[in-house]
């Protein structure tokens, strides 16, 4: 897990890494200055912790489907457990 976690880790770009740390703590920052009222600073937080996240998620989709899907025996194998638990929920 841990070797997963590093090539992603290696794989993401300098700008990404700044404007997924620096974005919100900035605008975290300008809310306080500024000093909007809690709730909408609640709102706007939450709002950015769930775009950040699905971000993340995607950039992680791409990457695992970038892999190779294995060898010929590999491919066999996940075809027989595919076909079993497709019986399975279909009974």
């Amino acid at each position: 897990m841990l070797k997963l976690h590093k090539e992603i880790e290696e794989s993401e770009g300098i700008f990404s890494k700044n404007v997924l740390i620096g974005g919100p703590i900035g605008l975290i920052v300008l809310m306080w200055i500024f000093d909007v009222n809690y709730a909408l600073r609640l709102s706007i937080s939450v709002l950015m912790i769930s775009i950040i996240t699905l971000f993340n998620a995607f950039k992680v989709f791409v990457w695992i489907m970038k892999k190779d899907t294995g060898t010929k025996e590999m491919i066999e194998i996940a075809d027989c457990i595919t076909e079993g638990s497709e019986g399975y929920f279909a009974a």
